[in-house]
Protein backbone atom coordinates (compact mmCIF):
# COMPACT_ATOMS: atom_id res chain seq x y z
CA UNK A 1 0.00 0.00 0.00
CA UNK A 2 2.70 2.28 0.76
CA UNK A 3 4.66 1.66 -2.30
CA UNK A 4 1.72 2.21 -4.34
CA UNK A 5 0.59 5.73 -2.74
CA UNK A 6 4.12 6.42 -2.84
CA UNK A 7 4.00 5.63 -6.87
CA UNK A 8 0.75 7.46 -7.22
CA UNK A 9 2.11 10.72 -5.56
CA UNK A 10 5.12 10.89 -7.72
CA UNK A 11 3.01 10.22 -10.49
CA UNK A 12 1.52 13.85 -9.19
CA UNK A 13 4.67 15.69 -8.52
CA UNK A 14 5.88 15.09 -12.02
CA UNK A 15 2.18 15.93 -13.34
CA UNK A 16 2.25 19.48 -10.97
CA UNK A 17 5.93 20.10 -12.69
CA UNK A 18 4.95 19.44 -16.07
CA UNK A 19 1.81 22.02 -15.22
CA UNK A 20 -0.81 19.45 -15.98
CA UNK A 21 -4.22 21.27 -15.49
CA UNK A 22 -5.69 18.95 -13.16
CA UNK A 23 -2.33 18.00 -11.27
CA UNK A 24 -3.53 20.25 -8.53
CA UNK A 25 -6.61 18.55 -7.77
CA UNK A 26 -5.30 15.23 -7.55
CA UNK A 27 -2.67 16.75 -5.17
CA UNK A 28 -5.13 18.10 -2.49
CA UNK A 29 -7.13 14.31 -2.96
CA UNK A 30 -4.24 12.73 -1.67
CA UNK A 31 -2.51 15.63 0.66
CA UNK A 32 -5.65 16.67 2.62
CA UNK A 33 -6.24 13.82 5.06
CA UNK A 34 -2.54 13.48 5.95
CA UNK A 35 -1.78 17.75 6.02
CA UNK A 36 -4.63 18.21 8.23
CA UNK A 37 -4.01 15.30 11.02
CA UNK A 38 -0.50 16.79 11.18
CA UNK A 39 -1.90 20.06 11.63
CA UNK A 40 -4.84 19.64 14.42
CA UNK A 41 -2.33 17.67 16.15
CA UNK A 42 -0.16 20.79 16.17
CA UNK A 43 -2.53 23.26 17.33
CA UNK A 44 -4.01 20.96 19.54
CA UNK A 45 -0.61 20.09 21.71
CA UNK A 46 0.21 24.24 21.87
CA UNK A 47 -3.43 24.76 24.34
CA UNK A 48 -4.24 27.95 22.14
CA UNK A 49 -7.76 27.33 20.84
CA UNK A 50 -8.03 28.59 17.37
CA UNK A 51 -11.48 28.52 15.35
CA UNK A 52 -12.47 26.06 12.70
CA UNK A 53 -12.08 28.22 9.78
CA UNK A 54 -8.97 29.31 10.50
CA UNK A 55 -7.57 25.60 11.23
CA UNK A 56 -9.04 25.30 7.34
CA UNK A 57 -7.27 28.22 6.09
CA UNK A 58 -4.03 26.78 8.18
CA UNK A 59 -4.34 23.34 6.20
CA UNK A 60 -5.14 25.02 2.95
CA UNK A 61 -1.93 26.62 2.84
CA UNK A 62 0.03 24.13 4.34
CA UNK A 63 -1.02 21.62 1.47
CA UNK A 64 -0.11 24.55 -0.81
CA UNK A 65 2.96 25.08 0.83
CA UNK A 66 4.04 21.10 0.76
CA UNK A 67 3.50 20.86 -3.03
CA UNK A 68 5.78 23.55 -3.87
CA UNK A 69 8.78 22.25 -1.45
CA UNK A 70 7.75 19.12 -3.07
CA UNK A 71 8.16 19.95 -6.36
CA UNK A 72 11.12 21.71 -5.71
CA UNK A 73 13.02 19.34 -3.00
CA UNK A 74 11.65 15.32 -2.76
CA UNK A 75 12.78 12.26 -4.20
CA UNK A 76 10.26 10.42 -6.80
CA UNK A 77 12.85 7.55 -6.74
CA UNK A 78 12.42 6.51 -2.71
CA UNK A 79 11.93 7.34 1.03
CA UNK A 80 9.01 9.21 2.87
CA UNK A 81 5.92 10.55 1.92
CA UNK A 82 5.85 14.04 1.49
CA UNK A 83 3.54 14.79 4.54
CA UNK A 84 6.04 12.36 6.46
CA UNK A 85 9.49 14.11 4.72
CA UNK A 86 8.04 17.39 5.69
CA UNK A 87 6.37 16.44 9.00
CA UNK A 88 8.51 19.12 10.79
CA UNK A 89 7.88 22.21 8.47
CA UNK A 90 3.83 21.38 8.61
CA UNK A 91 4.08 21.69 11.73
CA UNK A 92 6.20 24.99 12.09
CA UNK A 93 3.39 26.60 9.66
CA UNK A 94 0.64 25.11 11.93
CA UNK A 95 2.58 27.12 14.76
CA UNK A 96 3.43 30.17 12.29
CA UNK A 97 -0.77 30.20 11.42
CA UNK A 98 -1.43 30.18 15.49
CA UNK A 99 0.84 33.22 16.05
CA UNK A 100 -0.76 35.02 13.27
CA UNK A 101 -4.12 35.04 14.53
CA UNK A 102 -4.84 32.79 17.70
CA UNK A 103 -5.31 34.40 21.08
CA UNK A 104 -6.08 33.09 25.10
CA UNK A 105 -9.91 35.44 25.01
CA UNK A 106 -12.94 33.55 26.25
CA UNK A 107 -13.41 31.03 23.27
CA UNK A 108 -17.30 31.57 22.52
CA UNK A 109 -17.14 35.83 23.11
CA UNK A 110 -14.14 36.07 20.78
CA UNK A 111 -15.91 33.90 18.31
CA UNK A 112 -18.60 35.60 18.35
CA UNK A 113 -17.05 38.86 18.04
CA UNK A 114 -15.25 38.21 15.22
CA UNK A 115 -17.98 37.11 13.33
CA UNK A 116 -18.96 40.71 13.47
CA UNK A 117 -16.57 42.42 12.10
CA UNK A 118 -17.25 43.59 8.72
CA UNK A 119 -15.43 45.32 5.98
CA UNK A 120 -16.71 48.70 5.37
CA UNK A 121 -15.92 48.67 1.25
CA UNK A 122 -18.27 45.27 0.96
CA UNK A 123 -21.85 46.61 2.44
CA UNK A 124 -22.80 48.02 -0.84
CA UNK A 125 -20.26 46.70 -3.37
CA UNK A 126 -19.38 42.94 -4.14
CA UNK A 127 -15.49 42.03 -4.35
CA UNK A 128 -15.24 41.67 -7.40
CA UNK A 129 -16.22 45.33 -8.33
CA UNK A 130 -13.58 46.52 -5.60
CA UNK A 131 -10.78 44.55 -7.44
CA UNK A 132 -12.04 46.43 -10.94
CA UNK A 133 -11.20 49.71 -9.43
CA UNK A 134 -8.23 48.82 -8.56
CA UNK A 135 -5.28 50.77 -10.27
CA UNK A 136 -2.37 48.01 -10.25
CA UNK A 137 -0.62 46.04 -13.49
CA UNK A 138 -1.18 43.04 -10.82
CA UNK A 139 -4.92 43.68 -9.95
CA UNK A 140 -5.44 43.95 -14.10
CA UNK A 141 -3.96 40.72 -14.14
CA UNK A 142 -5.81 38.56 -11.07
CA UNK A 143 -8.89 40.15 -12.67
CA UNK A 144 -8.22 38.42 -16.21
CA UNK A 145 -6.96 35.07 -14.60
CA UNK A 146 -10.28 35.19 -12.11
CA UNK A 147 -12.44 36.02 -15.53
CA UNK A 148 -10.92 33.42 -17.45
CA UNK A 149 -10.88 30.61 -14.63
CA UNK A 150 -13.91 31.48 -12.26
CA UNK A 151 -17.70 32.02 -12.50
CA UNK A 152 -18.72 35.58 -11.24
CA UNK A 153 -20.32 34.54 -8.23
CA UNK A 154 -17.48 32.65 -6.84
CA UNK A 155 -15.05 35.26 -7.74
CA UNK A 156 -16.98 37.81 -5.21
CA UNK A 157 -16.90 34.72 -2.51
CA UNK A 158 -13.65 34.76 -2.71
CA UNK A 159 -12.26 38.16 -3.10
CA UNK A 160 -14.70 38.94 -0.08
CA UNK A 161 -13.26 36.41 2.27
CA UNK A 162 -9.78 38.10 1.25
CA UNK A 163 -10.47 41.31 1.80
CA UNK A 164 -12.42 40.39 5.38
CA UNK A 165 -9.33 38.95 6.12
CA UNK A 166 -7.48 42.09 5.23
CA UNK A 167 -9.81 44.05 7.24
CA UNK A 168 -9.17 41.75 10.08
CA UNK A 169 -12.22 39.16 10.39
CA UNK A 170 -10.33 36.11 11.85
CA UNK A 171 -13.46 34.13 10.72
CA UNK A 172 -14.85 35.63 7.56
CA UNK A 173 -16.34 32.57 5.99
CA UNK A 174 -19.50 33.43 8.33
CA UNK A 175 -19.86 36.71 7.15
CA UNK A 176 -19.66 35.95 3.77
CA UNK A 177 -21.84 32.58 3.47
CA UNK A 178 -24.61 35.00 5.41
CA UNK A 179 -24.24 37.61 2.80
CA UNK A 180 -24.64 35.08 0.16
CA UNK A 181 -26.97 32.65 1.50
CA UNK A 182 -24.67 29.73 2.07
CA UNK A 183 -22.96 27.94 4.52
CA UNK A 184 -19.17 28.12 5.83
CA UNK A 185 -18.55 24.84 4.22
CA UNK A 186 -19.49 26.11 0.83
CA UNK A 187 -17.64 29.05 1.08
CA UNK A 188 -14.36 26.95 2.34
CA UNK A 189 -15.12 24.99 -0.66
CA UNK A 190 -15.46 27.55 -3.22
CA UNK A 191 -12.68 29.31 -1.89
CA UNK A 192 -10.33 25.80 -2.03
CA UNK A 193 -11.46 26.13 -6.25
CA UNK A 194 -10.80 29.65 -7.06
CA UNK A 195 -7.31 29.25 -5.18
CA UNK A 196 -6.92 25.92 -7.17
CA UNK A 197 -7.88 27.59 -10.12
CA UNK A 198 -6.19 30.64 -10.03
CA UNK A 199 -2.41 28.64 -9.35
CA UNK A 200 -3.11 26.63 -12.89
CA UNK A 201 -3.71 29.57 -14.41
CA UNK A 202 -0.35 30.91 -13.21
CA UNK A 203 1.35 27.85 -13.72
CA UNK A 204 -0.03 27.70 -17.65
CA UNK A 205 0.80 31.06 -18.39
CA UNK A 206 4.15 32.19 -17.26
CA UNK A 207 3.91 36.05 -17.39
CA UNK A 208 1.33 35.22 -14.25
CA UNK A 209 3.56 33.64 -11.84
CA UNK A 210 3.51 37.09 -10.36
CA UNK A 211 -0.10 36.19 -8.95
CA UNK A 212 1.38 33.52 -6.52
CA UNK A 213 3.60 35.87 -4.79
CA UNK A 214 0.11 37.61 -3.90
CA UNK A 215 -0.37 37.17 0.47
CA UNK A 216 -3.92 35.03 -0.72
CA UNK A 217 -2.35 32.90 -3.31
CA UNK A 218 1.00 32.54 -1.82
CA UNK A 219 2.45 28.70 -1.28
Amino acid sequence: MQLERRAEVAAIVKEMNAGVADAYVRWFDIAEAPVRSIVFKAISETGIWVDQDRRHDIVHDAILDLAAVTCRSWSTNGGALPWQWAKSRIRGLAHQGIGLVADDLDRHGDAQESVEVLHPQLDERAGRDVLAELDHPVARLLAGALDRRVPKRSQNIWLEVEMEKQAGNRAPAPTVAARHGLSEANVRQICRRVRLALHKEANTEGDLGILLELPCLAA
